[in-house]
């Protein structure tokens, strides 16, 4: 049996709290769409997350492109060699056009700062030793 010529086609048959009917007309199975068909929620768990993966995708290839956390170790860098890897990657994804000109320039100015703050904490380390061994030595001359 045909629908008449010019009749609209049919709707997903879920009926929402306000009274509205789903008006999805596409994807029906047993009168209900994907998103309201019980037998199918696994289904559109998938179809959800791979939105979400495409939205972050299509955000990414935007204006700002940017690497995934993981493509940076997963977690903040915290020694001197894991802040050069990062950098290392960041500037061979600039050179690719993975990641927009502006991101690596700030990624960059980042790392230096956090450079900075490592180099601080050295020599402060550093002189704290320094002054240990003058303590000690002065007092190995004065016995």
């Amino acid at each position: 049996m045909t629908d008449a010529p010019g009749a609209p086609p049919p709707t997903c048959k879920f009926i929402r709290a306000d009274g509205t009917g789903c008006r999805v007309s596409f994807g029906l199975r047993d009168g209900l769409c994907l998103v309201h068909d019980p037998a199918r929620k696994d289904a559109a768990r998938a179809a959800a997350a791979a939105g979400a993966d495409a939205v972050n995708a299509a955000r990414r290839a935007g204006k700002y492109r940017t690497l995934d956390p993981q493509q940076l170790g997963g977690r903040p860098a915290r020694t001197r060699r894991e802040i050069e890897q990062n950098i290392a990657t960041m500037a061979f994804a600039g050179a690719t056009g993975t990641v927009d000109p502006n991101t690596l320039r700030e990624f960059v100015k980042a790392c230096v700062a956090h450079l900075k703050l490592i180099d601080g904490r050295t020599v402060a380390k550093d002189v704290r030793a320094l002054k240990r061994q003058v303590k000690a030595l002065k007092r190995g001359r004065s016995a």
